[in-house]
């Protein structure tokens, strides 16, 4: 088969032009793979973006029967059965002194692990779990209510917002001694 001046230079040009969306593409893949990461929960409280380290996050689950025990604080709400592991489930707007989360379908229970301390922690919903490079994570938002700040680690930009990255075991110590 002959080809043609018209047909080379229609075949050039999309050469050219796979060429350059070639390498637009390997210019946007472009990864510093020695950078650290460190993977965060993300997670809402009455609309507002918090995280927590992922390591710390052993599963999350739907809400499901919680039984109330008596004489506990109003933050802990009760204790849940989880295959057989009896768990207890922090409500993390009260324990934070925000107002009730109102009853949603998106609300989770993250079960976390930290500092010998395991329990259910009830959130809004559960945005993502992502890896996100240490050194997007910033110093806490000096705007934050004084009460909350000994629980900040730090703040992270998530989808163009403002993420207040929570210290785990400083909630937890904070919880045994109440």
């Amino acid at each position: 088969m002959e080809t043609t001046e018209k047909d080379t230079g229609s075949a050039q040009s999309k050469d050219e032009i796979l060429n350059a969306v070639r390498e637009r593409i390997s210019a946007t893949k472009i990864v510093d793979v020695n950078e650290q990461t460190v993977q965060l929960v993300f997670f809402t409280l009455l609309g507002g973006s918090y995280a927590i380290k992922g390591e710390d996050v052993k599963e999350i689950l739907y809400p499901g029967k919680i039984t109330p025990v008596p004489g506990t604080p109003a933050y802990l709400l009760g204790l849940i059965n989880v295959r057989g592991d009896v768990e207890s489930v922090v409500d993390f707007n009260l324990f934070l002194s925000l107002q009730k989360e109102p009853e949603s379908a998106n609300k989770r229970i993250l079960i976390a692990e930290k500092a010998g301390l395991r329990t259910g922690i009830l959130v809004g919903s559960v945005m993502d779990v992502e890896d996100v490079p240490k050194s997007t994570v910033g110093a806490s938002i000096g705007t934050i209510d004084d009460s909350k700040k000994e629980f900040i680690a730090g703040s992270v930009s998530y989808r163009d917002k403002n993420v207040t990255l929570l210290d785990l075991e400083k909630v937890f110590q904070k919880m045994e001694k109440l």
